[in-house]
């Protein structure tokens, strides 16, 4: 089976995407503990972006419809690097939260991603194989990100001692 360039890029930006978000989910409780955070907030931390995703899922792929798929993933990935980005420069619990709200807007084109598969593909075989694929990069996206939050940064211990291990993977996407 013959997989397309454009079929190799998305799921390249899908991996990426699988490790930055698996990345930060460790991390991101002691992160915002150091910000003042309770337990309220930091369980409002991940039901904001899941909330905002469910939201804006529908809208995002009605969006896709009009305005075409690749134009929404490309959005999509950009808002992701965007979003990443200002997780790093957040200083205090409501940018958290209004930044990981972001991130559940951005994150809402999975749907997206499964229908531009299936425009992209030739036969039903080459779907499964591609749907298969697709699971599988996820999958090694999200066991990689926790990984990646002990991978040494190219700052040296003594700045990452000062940093604390719990921004480390602030660090890795500031840099």
């Amino acid at each position: 089976m013959a997989i397309s360039t454009s079929i190799i890029a998305m799921l390249v930006v899908e991996t990426i995407n699988a490790t930055t978000s698996m990345a930060l989910m460790p991390v991101l409780p002691f992160y915002v503990l150091q910000m003042g955070a309770n337990a309220f907030d930091i369980a409002l931390q991940g039901t904001v972006f899941n909330l905002t995703q469910m939201i804006f899922a529908p809208v995002v792929g009605s969006m896709s419809d009009k305005i075409g798929r690749k134009r929404i993933l490309v959005a999509s990935a950009l808002g992701s690097a965007v979003v990443n980005f200002m997780q790093a420069k957040a200083t205090d619990l409501t940018q958290i939260l209004v930044v990981r709200a972001l991130g559940g807007v951005v994150s809402s084109g999975g749907p997206v991603y499964t229908a531009y598969l299936m425009e992209e593909t030739n036969s039903e075989e080459e779907l499964r194989e591609v749907l298969v694929l697709q699971r599988l990069v996820v999958t090694i996206g999200a066991i990689l990100g926790p990984f990646t939050t002990k991978v040494p940064s190219p700052v040296g211990a003594s700045r990452r001692a000062e940093l604390g291990q719990s921004e480390a993977v602030f660090f890795f996407i500031e840099v």
